[in-house]
């Protein structure tokens, strides 16, 4: 084991070194290293009938993958060599699954690739399950088949038939999602409804280029309704607006290349569009503009009038986003909490185990939040959605088992996931996206005394692209991390039915969750009424 090791640590050495212009060739170098390394363990393990040794070897490569994070042609085939080996086996299938969420947020190009093998895998679970609870594998599909059909956004055709399957399994199983489900169904019809229209409108053009209402109306589909400024700035030109060609042509262009004042014009002008925009469209103008203010934050350091003024405004576009983005059936509640800056909530108390639980059994006893399972990957999704800053002050007490206490966290648009007493030992942040992991992403801390009640402290602070999360255990700084968000990522293991909420769960252990406050340090939560 340790000659392997070694190996792969020198084989990547080799790769980093590897000059720029080589990058064509580092796939074909990649298929050698892999061959050089591990050619004679695939040799062997394809040569005999039993599965064992096949997952043995797939859960090496994963590890070796993930020590590959700055070489993606090397951890490309390093997946693909563990998903093809660990699929073979109901045993190991969450090693393929977790090969595949690494490269395809490692390797951008693999993405839809990567998300097409976990349905496929996730069917075969659920299709495995023909009597008793199939509730766990049914939503885990779900899931998996909403992830694709956002990757597919770009063909809505294909995002609806992957909708219908999901309809059809949370029928299967009488998911809490279907509202969910219904709300993506009649987005995407009426993506492909704005879709045909464009179609439409771009053909009588070319018969009647001077047709200027036809022009508008065709920039504005493609601006709007189908959020596509590259394709829309195509036809800017004979507008009779000059406005809406100006701003069109801008928005097009890279929004790293857009300078200072055009940042906040951009800003403006897309919030201008939000308000007149369909409800299927306001979330992605918001979110345009929030990008475009944000670009402008980070040009503009200076406070003054001009940062405070777009500052205050990002607030008010960031909560929109937090209720556009809420799920089905949540907004306008009455029940609704919205957390403002500056005030903790126990949000412990909002918890019902019975809409709640993910996995495991989870009860409410006496104030305080139980699991009394001893199941991998046991989680509950806390009923709250957090868009800005904040801490989350958790008391807990591990009551039985030796392994993690888990907290999955929304970091700005992503997640990620923290997890105590790894390893028996070790303070863990999880970091993918092929950027590597920080120095102190794996602490060790000491292993967690079962019986003793602790308290964590984990507070995250988004500013732009940025994020910083910071880890603290009984008042004693464990971990810290400063990176861009969108390099987070939540393990599949670990997948909640809620997007930007917060979760915890356990591995094998017993846990009693005391109490859990959130305290919003900008933007704002809304802790989710019995609706959910």
């Amino acid at each position: 084991m340790r000659r392997t090791k070694f190996c792969v640590v020198a084989v990547l050495a080799a790769l980093l070194v590897l000059p720029l212009g080589a990058i064509a060739a580092e796939a074909d170098k990649a298929g050698e290293a892999f061959e050089a390394v591990y050619g004679a363990d695939w040799k062997r393990v394809k040569a005999t009938p039993d599965s064992r040794d096949d997952l043995e070897l797939a859960t090496r490569l994963f590890a070796a993958a993930k020590e590959a994070a700055g070489q993606p042609e090397f951890l490309a085939v390093l997946c693909g060599k563990a998903h093809e080996l660990a699929s073979v086996h109901p045993n190991g299938y969450p090693t393929a699954i977790a090969a595949m969420d690494l490269l395809g947020a490692s390797v951008p190009g693999k993405r839809v690739w990567c998300a097409e093998r976990v349905v496929e895998i996730r069917q075969r679970q659920f299709d495995a399950v023909r009597t008793g609870d199939r509730a766990t594998p049914g939503e885990e599909l779900i899931t998996a088949l909403l992830a694709l059909a956002d990757l597919k956004s770009g063909a809505p055709a294909e995002g609806a038939a992957l909708c219908r399957k999901a309809e059809t399994v949370a029928r299967t199983i009488k998911s809490d999602r279907l509202a969910e489900i219904d709300a993506r169904q009649k987005a995407l019809a009426i993506t492909l409804k704005a879709v045909r229209e464009a179609d439409s409108c771009r053909a009588l053009l070319e018969k009647i280029p001077q047709n200027a209402p036809l022009r508008d109306r065709l920039v504005r589909l493609y601006l709007v309704d189908l959020d596509n400024p590259v394709e829309a700035a195509k036809y800017v030109e004979g507008l009779a607006d000059q406005s809406l060609a100006k701003y069109a042509a801008a928005a097009a262009k890279d929004l790293e290349s857009a300078p200072e004042l055009a940042a906040k014009e951009l800003g403006q002008w897309y919030c201008t569009l939000a308000e007149g925009a369909p409800a299927g469209a306001k979330a992605a103008m918001y979110a345009r503009a929030k990008a475009y203010y944000e670009r402008f934050l980070e040009l503009h350091p200076a406070e003054d009038l001009d940062r405070t003024t777009v500052t205050m405004v990002l607030k008010k576009v960031l909560a929109e986003l937090a209720i556009l983005n809420a799920p089905p059936g949540t907004v306008g509640a009455a029940t609704d909490i919205i957390i403002e800056p500056g005030k903790a909530v126990d949000v412990l108390k909002s918890v019902d185990p019975q809409k709640d639980t993910v996995k495991g059994q989870w009860k409410m006893q006496e104030g305080a939040l139980l699991v009394e399972s001893n199941e991998a990957a046991q989680r509950i999704a806390l009923p709250v959605v957090v868009a800005g800053s904040y801490e989350f002050d958790v008391e807990f007490t591990r009551t039985g088992g030796y392994d993690n206490i888990v907290f999955i966290i929304p970091v700005a648009a992503s997640e990620a996931l923290i997890s105590l007493n790894a390893f028996m030992d070790t303070a863990f942040f999880e970091v993918t996206h092929g950027q590597g992991e920080p120095k102190d992403s794996r602490v060790k801390v000491g292993n967690l005394q079962n019986g003793r009640k602790y308290s964590a402290r984990i507070q995250v602070l988004v500013r732009g692209d940025e994020a910083q999360v910071t880890v603290s255990l009984d008042g004693k700084r464990v971990l810290g991390w400063t990176g861009p968000h969108a390099v987070l990522t939540r393990p599949g293991d670990w997948v909640l039915p809620r997007r930007q909420c917060l979760g915890m769960g356990t591995w094998c252990s017993n846990v009693v969750f005391h109490t859990a406050k959130l305290k919003m340090l900008s933007g704002k939560a809304k802790v989710l009424g019995p609706k959910r």
